[in-house]
Parts: structure tokens; C-alpha cells; sequence
């Protein structure tokens, strides 16, 4: 017999409220870990138990549930990934994680109705898998089915466009609108795709720059990704060890961290080469450069540990100290809303060991400030 009594459906609903809710806060939570643990980077995990007059209204309308357990959404998770690619990579996770109900999971973006307006998402019906249903924390309601969606984040924004226009198949759309509307999903799509090859593209960049570090092929332009890359070379990070060594109480961390390119520019570098040859050439003075620093600054320094890629900031201003160039601006770095004259003296006043450093190391450039 369908449940369709909103007093039965209520009553039953709210002996397992908490239940569900505990259920929806533990399956986002185990999501969010297992996509970390894979790597997979700029997603947003949404989710939501469905509300009692939702419910009732789902059972009434349907007419074919005999039990709460046979709605397979009062529980729901929403994945959002930054590139359409990535839908499909988090499709096979979930798979591989969950039980999967293919009876009711659907996937909208091979079905998407051709007078459906660009709605395409990724629909599972999963359970949780027999062994982690017996952990206290997945016990709570081992027979409830979890609704999860997987969409790029373009997707999801069409989708709210058009819930809250409402328009759903073309019918509704007066037609002196219909194709602009027509334009906007298509450009959505298009757009979707156009981000997936440039998240394509950026990783074969990053590819052949890691090929070209190996084989110490240097010749190559100053861009986020061959900095990112200098950042992490092996002859860099021995550099920094040795800068290190200068203080007891400076120490080395793992993480990168890396100047603007901007910042190799206004020294006046064109390539990584050329920071390299610049770097192996005036070695001895750089040391030099970085104790007189240490010196002058101890009390910074006192219990201080850089990340990988710090001497890189330092290259920068020793580069542009000896080429006269514009060093105040790298120093200022990010305050191009200011006044020009405020962000000289901030330049000035807030790096002073640095320039007193510069001075005492190149004494031939010490009337630049």
C-alpha cells in the first residue's frame, strides 16, 4: 500500500529526522576526505536532508513509496568540480566507494531531453557498501538510499539560473526570448568544453616544463608554471639550504612559495636561464647578501622557517638593485591601488634591512633608495 497519509508520513519522518541529518553531515564529510585523498583539486560538496513538506509532497504525488526507505533522495549530496572533465573522474570514485542503485541513477547529460534547456548533471542512487555500513558512525540508517550529484561548476550555475527563472522545456519560454535563451545554453556548454581544454593544456605545459628542468633545459620563458618549477629545482633548493646554514635560527619548509612574474620582469630577466647564469655568477655575493640580512634583522629571524623558493624574492631585488632598476615597485608588490608616492616611502621604510643589506653587499649601487 503507497504511503501517501502526510499524518504517517510526517510521523514516520520525524522518528527518523535526526538520523537523516546525522547521515547527510557523515556521508559529505567521508566524501570530502575521499575526493582529498585522491587529489582532487577545487571541489565543493554541498548537502541536504529533505524537508518534511518536501517529502510529503514527493509520496503524495508519486504514489508508489510503501516505506521511507524507498525515497531515494531524502538524503542529498551535491558534488561541484571546477572543469567538466572532472565529473567523470569523481563518477568512477563514487562507484568504487559506494553501492550504486543503477535503477534510479541517471546520467542527464547522455539523456538531456533535446528540448531541455543545457541541464546536465550526473545523478547517483548509492547505498553504503555492506563493510563500512557497520562502522557506528554509517549504522544509523544502513537501509536509506543517498541521492548525489555530480556537476562542473558551470553546470551548477546554469541550473540555478534556471530553477529560479523557471523556465524547463521550451514550451515555456515566450519566443521572443527563445533564442537568446537557446544562445546562453549553448554557450554554456561551449564554455565548459573551452575550460577543460585549458585545464588540458596547462597540465601538458606543465609536463614538458618538467621534462625540460630534468634534461636542464633552462631556456625557457618566465611564466607562473617554469617559476613554480625554478622554485622546486634541486640546484635552487641546495642554494637555500646553504642560505639557511648562514643563521642558527633560520630553518627550511617544504611548501613553495615564489615571487610574481612580474617581479623577474622588473628586475629585468627574460628568461630562466638568465636567472640561473645571474644566480651562479654572483653566488659568493649573494651569500654575502643574505648574512649581512640575517645580521640586521635577527630579531625577525629569531625562530623563522621560509618555505622553498624564498631566495627567489631576494634574486629579484638583488637583480634590479645592481641593474638599477625600479626596485621600490617590487618591494611594494601588490599596492598598485595606492598613491606612488606613499608606496615609495612603504617600500622604504618597511624594507629597510633589506636595502641596508643591498648597500652593504653592492656598495657601487648604495646612492639608490
Amino acid at each position: 500500500m503507497a504511503l501517501t497519509n502526510p499524518d504517517e508520513i510526517t510521523k514516520l519522518y520525524k522518528e527518523q529526522e535526526i538520523g537523516f541529518k546525522l547521515l547527510e553531515s557523515e556521508i559529505a564529510s567521508l566524501i570530502k576526505k575521499i575526493l582529498s585523498a585522491e587529489n582532487i583539486k577545487g571541489f565543493i560538496v554541498e548537502s541536504r536532508t529533505k524537508d518534511c513538506t518536501s517529502l510529503i509532497n514527493k509520496c503524495v504525488k508519486k504514489n508508489k513509496y510503501s516505506s521511507l526507505s524507498e525515497v531515494t533522495d531524502i538524503v542529498g549530496i551535491r558534488i561541484i568540480t571546477l572543469f567538466e572533465k572532472q565529473v567523470d573522474e569523481i563518477a568512477k570514485i563514487i562507484e568504487r566507494e559506494f553501492e550504486i542503485d543503477n535503477d534510479n541513477s541517471i546520467d542527464k547529460r547522455k539523456s538531456i531531453d533535446p528540448d531541455r534547456f543545457g541541464y546536465m548533471s550526473l545523478h547517483y542512487v548509492v547505498k553504503m557498501k555492506p563493510k563500512r555500513s557497520l562502522l557506528v558512525e554509517y549504522s544509523i540508517l544502513p537501509n536509506i538510499k543517498i541521492e548525489i550529484q555530480i556537476r562542473s561548476i558551470l553546470q551548477h550555475a546554469w541550473a540555478e539560473i534556471e530553477h529560479d527563472i523557471g523556465y524547463k522545456i521550451k514550451e515555456e519560454v515566450p519566443k521572443d526570448i527563445r533564442r537568446t535563451f537557446s544562445h546562453a545554453a549553448s554557450l554554456i556548454e561551449v564554455t565548459d568544453k573551452y575550460f577543460n581544454e585549458i585545464s588540458e593544456k596547462t597540465e601538458e605545459y606543465r609536463g614538458r616544463t618538467d621534462v625540460n628542468f630534468k634534461n636542464n633545459e633552462y631556456n625557457l620563458p618566465i611564466d607562473a608554471i617554469t617559476i613554480q618549477s625554478l622554485a622546486q629545482d634541486p640546484y635552487i633548493y641546495d642554494l637555500e639550504k646553504e642560505i639557511v646554514n648562514l643563521s642558527d635560527h633560520i630553518s627550511l619548509r617544504e611548501d613553495i612559495n615564489y615571487p610574481e612574474v612580474s617581479d623577474f620582469t622588473i628586475a629585468g630577466f627574460k628568461s630562466i636561464q638568465e636567472i640561473l647564469d645571474f644566480i651562479k655568477s654572483n653566488k659568493a655575493e649573494i651569500l654575502e647578501y643574505f648574512m649581512k640580512y640575517f645580521n640586521l634583522d635577527s630579531e625577525t629571524f629569531s625562530t623563522t622557517a621560509s618555505p622553498r623558493g624564498f631566495s627567489l624574492f631576494n634574486i629579484c631585488y638583488i637583480k634590479a638593485w645592481i641593474s638599477n632598476k625600479d626596485l621600490n615597485k617590487i618591494l611594494s608588490g601588490g599596492l598598485d591601488e595606492i598613491d606612488e608616492s606613499w608606496k615609495v616611502e612603504y617600500a622604504i621604510l618597511d624594507n629597510s634591512h633589506i636595502l641596508e643589506a643591498l648597500a652593504l653587499t653592492f656598495p657601487k649601487n648604495a646612492t639608490q633608495s
